[in-house]
């Protein structure tokens, strides 16, 4: 009885963590560098580009590109495990919505939560990556 509880236990904790939220991303898009930072952590790196500074962070394997000071071109390159499909998008702290594309090289939504727009992209029935504009297009 007791394995059958511990296993219950085991596979009840393993199915809170499928549904963990990756990044938040409404905690960060539009925000300032210390507002990320205080959310998900100091970038590892921070270097000049064309646009504004990129900064990569370890939380997710995140790079997000600073225009005007602020969190505006986000790319999240660990999704984890998570499967290629239109309720992806919840593990982005985002509210499940109908995509405006989806096929079988991206999902994407516009307009959604007040980002410009949400993509994600797959490789062998998996999210690759999310990238994310949230001001400038």
């Amino acid at each position: 009885m007791r394995t059958i509880i511990a296993a219950a236990l085991i596979a009840s904790a393993s199915l809170s963590h499928a549904g963990d939220v990756v990044i938040d991303i409404p905690s960060i898009s539009g925000k300032t560098k210390p507002q990320v930072e205080a959310v998900i952590g100091a970038p590892e790196t921070c270097e000049p580009s064309k646009y504004g500074e990129r900064c990569k962070y370890a939380k997710a394997e995140t790079q997000i590109v600073f225009i005007k000071g602020h969190a505006d071109w986000i790319s999240v390159d660990n999704m984890g495990d998570l499967r290629y499909g239109d309720d992806a998008i919840k593990r982005l702290g985002l509210k499940p919505a109908r995509p405006d594309t989806d096929n079988q090289h991206v999902i994407s939504w516009k307009g959604i939560q007040g980002l410009l727009e949400v993509s994600l992209f797959p490789a062998s029935g998996k999210v690759r990556y999310a990238y994310i504009k949230a001001r400038t297009p």
